[in-house]
C-alpha cells in the first residue's frame, strides 16, 4: 500500500503525542500547534496537502479545533481531515467536529496500516472529484455538501442532522463497509449500550424518507454500506 502522500499533523499547544509520532514518523508531515492557524491554512494551500490529521490525545483547546476545523474546510476546498480521539473522548465534541467538516475519527490505540489505509482511502476519493465537486449522488439521492441538504427525485427532504452525518459517512465511503461503531460516532449523548439499537432506527428512518433505499445494505453484526 502507498503512503507516498503529505500530510499536516495538528497538535496541542505544547507537541505532538509520542504514539502518534512513531505511527506517522515513516509518512512525510508537517507538524503544526493548533494556535497557528494561518501557517497551518497557508501550509495546506501551498504545499499541495494531500491531508489533515488532527492529533486529539490529551487536547486542550478544542475551541480551537473546532475553528480550525471550519477554516479548513471554507479555505482549502476538500482536503480530507482525520480526527485521532482517546478512547474516552466526548462525544459531544466529536459530534461537533464532524459538523464541522472532520471526515473521520480514529482512535488514539490505532496501528499505523489503519492510519495510512483511511488516509488512502480518502485522498482517493478526493482525487476521484467526490470531495473538489459540490454533490454527491447514489441513484436518485443526492446530498448537496455546500448548502448540508439532501434531495431524492430532485426534491428536498428533510433530514436529522443525525441522519445527515450518518448519510454522508455511508456515501463517502461507497461500496465500503462502514462499521458500526464508526457510525455510532454520528450520535449525540448515547452510551455503548443504546447506540446500536438508535443507530438502527435512524438507518430505518432514512430508509422511510428515501422510499425504501435498498442500495443502504445490512451487514449483519458489522454494520452497513451503500452501492449500486
Amino acid at each position: 500500500m502507498m503512503n507516498f502522500m503529505h500530510i499536516t499533523i495538528v497538535h496541542n499547544e505544547e507537541k505532538l503525542s509520542s504514539y502518534v509520532e512513531e505511527k506517522i514518523k515513516d509518512i512525510k508531515h508537517y507538524s503544526f500547534s493548533n494556535v497557528h492557524e494561518e501557517e497551518i491554512i497557508s501550509k495546506i494551500q501551498s504545499f499541495k496537502i494531500d491531508a489533515v490529521v488532527f492529533d486529539s490525545i490529551k487536547q486542550n483547546n478544542k475551541e480551537g479545533n473546532l475553528l480550525l476545523v471550519r477554516k479548513i474546510r471554507s479555505k482549502c476546498g476538500g482536503v480530507p481531515i482525520v480526527l485521532i480521539v482517546s478512547s474516552n473522548e466526548d462525544i459531544c465534541y466529536i459530534q461537533s467536529l464532524l459538523d464541522e467538516g472532520v471526515d473521520t475519527c480514529i482512535k488514539g490505540d490505532f496501528l499505523k496500516e489503519e492510519l495510512i489505509l483511511r488516509l488512502n482511502k480518502l485522498i482517493e476519493k478526493k482525487n476521484n472529484l467526490l470531495f473538489t465537486g459540490t454533490s454527491i449522488k447514489m441513484k436518485d439521492t443526492v446530498i448537496d455538501i455546500k448548502n448540508h441538504s439532501v434531495y431524492f427525485c430532485n426534491n428536498e427532504i428533510y433530514l436529522t442532522k443525525t441522519e445527515y452525518n450518518i448519510l454522508f459517512h455511508l456515501f463517502m465511503h461507497k461500496n465500503s463497509l462502514v462499521k458500526n461503531e464508526e457510525l455510532n460516532l454520528c450520535l449525540r449523548n448515547s452510551s455503548s449500550i443504546k447506540s446500536t439499537y438508535l443507530l438502527n432506527i435512524h438507518i430505518h428512518n432514512l430508509r422511510k424518507k428515501l422510499s425504501g433505499a435498498d442500495w443502504i445494505k445490512t451487514i449483519n453484526n458489522y454494520g452497513f454500506m451503500v452501492s449500486g
